[in-house]
């Protein structure tokens, strides 16, 4: 698979990505004038509840089907076997789990999560899951085939019926949260049906019980990984609803969404990189995926660094007055972002299982970032607020990408000449968080223009070194 392949498929993904959130970019006005803090607040408790039961639902076996099916390709009845007990297994499991969930729910859910009621919106939640995790398997074998084409069409339409719901219900009919919710669980059920009647044909559907064994064995031990990543990014809404109010959690989620464009450009990229670097670590093509790492660190780098730089500008256009305290916090989160776009490098060689060792240290690793997440959400929150949370969300990063770094380039051999890349980061954040807090350069768009050419520049002859370093390697 050539380089060529993974730009085009990470050109489809990273397309429909930025076309969906830069509809929904654009709506962040409409939402924020039609829906109060407590409302947005809810969204926010509802995306950290699906977010952190996502891992659950799957099993983690999305990733075994992008492992299993590079190394199965050739045997096209055996892969057909493997899709059709993953899906098949997950529909079943996501069953079983919905069913508890609800059974369960004044114990489990109301102890976890203040000021939100279970019905309407955990419940509506819990069904979303339902019907999108097995269509997430779906999608998930489209990008191992590396169909990007169909895989991002398949998510537009999703986008489309979301959003046309979800604004009628809130413009028309004034339902605020209920609006997102509803809007996103009838996406889902019709892509459920969708891709059930699409995968029948491609699959055998059925579970095979050596292929299902074989496929936990890879997932199992990438389930606390997968919980600890959710962990690190959502965990700190239910802790702000705890320690501050849900308005606040409606705040910071709104100034996650800028923070977002990184992230979503980042995993976009990462869905194409994933499949195009297991083909190339296996012919020893390094290089490629060195280049490959320096440009897209590049980007994310300078997209975060205009983020960090005019948030308070762009909050100023685009958000209502209630939610403007959001710009204090876009400069941490965007950096935070950035560093996790780091981490997608790295994890992928974790994810790789080279010698059967990936999979087992990867729950150690990224359960201690999590863990020291929520001890610095607890730490900081009281004392900066919500910037505290976008302060925690920066470190916890930062030690996820420095932790990540060391153990592949060290224990894997998959040597990315990363110091470099990283002494670059971290100026231009150094460059930018303090210029961001300071109130006589918010006060001139001059000073702030100066230090991003800056950025650019500096990042220009960096990367001249880095090739050098690479060259002489």
């Amino acid at each position: 698979m050539s380089i060529k392949k993974v730009a085009k498929n990470s050109i489809f993904y990273s397309i429909t990505s930025f076309f969906q959130k830069g509809i929904l970019f654009l709506l962040i006005p409409l939402y924020t004038k039609y829906m109060s803090p407590e409302q947005y607040g809810i969204i926010g408790i509802t995306t950290a509840f699906i977010a952190l039961l996502s891992p659950i639902y799957l099993m983690s076996l999305n990733g075994a089907i992008n492992r299993f099916y590079h190394e199965y390709k050739g045997d096209q009845q055996y892969i057909r076997k493997v899709f059709g007990t993953i899906y098949s297994f997950v529909l079943l499991n996501s069953l079983i789990i919905s069913g508890l969930i609800f059974a369960l729910k004044s114990s489990l859910i109301t102890s976890l999560i203040d000021d939100v009621d279970f019905y309407p919106y955990l419940a509506i939640s819990i069904t979303y899951l339902f019907f999108y995790s097995s269509y997430i398997v779906y999608q998930t074998s489209l990008q191992a085939r590396q169909i990007g084409s169909k895989y991002s069409l398949n998510n537009l339409i999703f986008f489309t019926i979301n959003i046309s719901i979800t604004l009628v219900l809130l413009v028309v009919l004034n339902m605020q949260a209920l609006s997102i919710l509803i809007g996103q669980l009838s996406a889902s059920i019709i892509l459920f049906f969708y891709s059930f009647i699409k995968f029948k044909r491609e699959v055998k559907i059925g579970i095979d019980i050596p292929i299902l064994k074989k496929s936990l064995k890879y997932s199992l031990p990438i389930i606390p990984h997968n919980l600890s990543v959710s962990i690190s990014t959502f965990a700190d809404r239910l802790i702000i609803n705890k320690l501050l109010n849900i308005s606040s959690v409606g705040i910071y989620n709104i100034g996650f969404q800028f923070g977002n464009i990184i992230y979503i450009l980042s995993t976009a990229v990462n869905q194409a990189f994933v499949p195009w670097f297991h083909d190339n670590f296996k012919k020893n093509n390094i290089q490629q995926i060195r280049f490959f790492y320096k440009i897209i660190i590049y980007g994310y780098v300078l997209i975060g660094s205009f983020l960090s730089l005019f948030s308070k500008e762009i909050c100023k256009i685009i958000l209502d007055d209630r939610y403007f305290e959001a710009w204090t916090i876009i400069p941490y989160l965007s950096f935070a972002f950035v560093f996790n776009g780091i981490y997608y490098f790295y994890s992928v060689g974790l994810f790789y299982n080279i010698e059967g060792k990936g999979t087992k240290i990867i729950p150690f690793l990224t359960g201690t970032v999590a863990l020291l997440n929520i001890v610095l959400n607890f730490i900081l929150i009281p004392k900066f607020q919500l910037v505290g949370a976008g302060m925690a969300s920066l470190i916890s990063r930062i030690a996820s990408a420095i932790i990540f770094s060391i153990v592949v380039e060290r224990k894997f051999s998959i040597n990315y000449k990363g110091s470099i890349v990283f002494l670059f980061v971290v100026l231009s954040m150094l460059v930018c968080l303090p210029i961001s807090g300071f109130s006589i350069a918010q006060q001139s768009i001059f000073i702030r223009l100066i230090a991003f050419l800056i950025i650019v520049i500096s990042g220009g002859i960096i990367f001249k070194i880095w090739k050098i370093l690479i060259n002489n390697d």
